[in-house]
């Protein structure tokens, strides 16, 4: 998996190609809806953080908004900006509130330090363009309070918790970032969590690591030049150009395989599209574009399941579960291969 340090140079070139700038176009005044897309984009690839979780994180605490009625927008709870930034003097302030390029730097240092704690639970084996990874590091970008946590304490069966703010974020990321693809889910139990529902002090994480038996969403920021790349869905718009107004070229069906021709690209239109465009081109040989929201990597799909094993005691003499076919299940215990 290439890094996304790897795609800064090329995005750098892009937007000068595209006379983009990073002043406002007037003081107190919000950029354009694309111009903070790429902002939000740009940054994330720096601090190699998902676009997808940055923009959806900015879109929660904000909808995208750095100025509010020609003033900087600060919340009553002293958030400011875009990000929200609470309680970080050592940032300077007044650029906190008319900056919206150093906000989102800011805020995206403060995510990519929350990926980084020892004190949250991890995701086994997840790079960090696994968006499902940075499901605790959101959580704790709102804070680790009972009202965050990922399930109710006493509910049976058990009951994700909706109104958790990771479980907003990840929800508006679900629906506007990657087309409505369900996200894994993390197998949660009730003891996981300890903390009392009417208190403000923080949740102990009693289980510090999780393994996900579905299928990770990657994300689009990992795609590159000659990277075969497969629809996710039926009804995909194939475009003449990056944007939702431009011609339609075909309609494609869930599953067929495109190559990646170049760099992604932000929508041209006025239209308020929060992912981007890849140009690529089919097996017949036609180009076009792409919404990243609609595609996923070849290989994340041709790649074999992992098997579903059921758990198994001394006392089993039989493992049980469901894999593909053909597929071979070995049992380690103690370092001796069974």
């Amino acid at each position: 998996m290439k890094s996304f340090l790897l795609r800064i140079g090329l995005l750098v070139m892009l937007v000068v190609g595209m006379g983009w700038d990073n002043a406002l176009a007037a003081e107190n005044e919000n950029p354009s809806f694309q111009e903070i897309n790429r902002l939000l984009t740009e940054e994330a690839i720096k601090q190699e953080i998902p676009p997808e979780v940055l923009k959806s994180v900015a879109w929660v605490e904000s909808g995208w908004r750095q100025f509010l009625d020609g003033k900087p927008y600060i919340s009553s709870d002293g958030g400011i900006g875009i990000m929200q930034i609470t309680n970080k003097p050592s940032y300077d302030q007044t650029r906190l509130k008319n900056d919206v390029a150093y906000n989102i730097q800011v805020g995206a240092e403060i995510l990519s330090g929350m990926y980084g704690r020892g004190d949250l639970p991890k995701l086994n084996g997840a790079a960090k363009s696994v968006i499902e990874s940075w499901y605790f590091p959101v959580m704790a970008y709102n804070g680790t309070k009972p009202v965050n946590s990922p399930i109710y304490q006493d509910t049976d069966p058990i009951q994700t918790n909706e109104f958790a703010y990771q479980e907003k974020v990840f929800k508006h990321l679900s629906v506007n970032l990657i087309g409505e693809r369900t996200l894994a889910r993390y197998p949660f139990s009730q003891s996981d969590f300890t903390y009392n529902k009417d208190s403000t002090e923080n949740i102990k994480f009693n289980k510090m690591s999780y393994t996900l038996m579905d299928e990770v969403t990657m994300s689009h920021a990992t795609f590159n030049k000659g990277d075969n790349v497969v629809t996710t869905t039926d009804k995909v718009k194939f475009r003449t150009t990056p944007s939702t107004t431009g011609d339609l070229i075909e309609t494609l069906t869930k599953g067929e395989i495109l190559t990646i021709t170049g760099d992604f690209a932000y929508e041209t239109s006025v239209r308020e599209n929060q992912f981007v465009w890849y140009p690529v081109k089919t097996i017949s040989g036609v180009e076009g574009y792409i919404s990243s929201a609609y595609l996923t990597n070849y290989m994340d799909v041709t790649k074999p399941e992992v098997p579903k094993i059921n758990p198994i005691s001394d006392k089993d003499t039989v493992i049980t579960g469901i894999a593909e076919k053909n597929t071979t299940v070995y049992a380690d215990v103690n370092g001796q291969m069974l």
